[in-house]
């Protein structure tokens, strides 16, 4: 018997939105890896939950403490990060949600 959409849904992807998240750079460092991608710089490993409570792998990375961090390099987005203090919060904004197939965030 062949299924229909009505009885096989799939799950709509997540709208691409905005956040601001708080973490705390601690004498490790963020807690997070990240790489460059065609959409910037990207979390890829999340090291430490509990520091890192609001980040997912997957999210893009905007701005930190308020740097925009578009066309920046994998390098100089690491260079703002090693910049930033320890113990105390920085405001890490970052684009999460799906990307279409045309590559463009939904």
């Amino acid at each position: 018997m062949e299924k229909t959409a009505m009885e096989d849904p799939s799950p709509e992807p997540e709208p691409a939105k905005l956040l601001s998240i708080d973490i705390m750079k601690g004498p490790m460092g963020f807690g997070f890896r990240i790489a460059g991608s065609a959409y910037g710089q990207i979390v890829t490993q999340i090291q430490d939950r509990a520091q890192c409570k609001m980040l997912r792998e997957g999210d893009i990375l905007i701005e930190i403490n308020h740097i925009k961090l578009n066309n920046k390099t994998h390098a100089d987005v690491v260079g703002v990060m090693k910049s930033c203090p320890c113990d105390v919060p920085v405001k890490v904004l970052v684009k999460r949600g799906s990307v279409s197939r045309s590559g463009h965030f939904n």
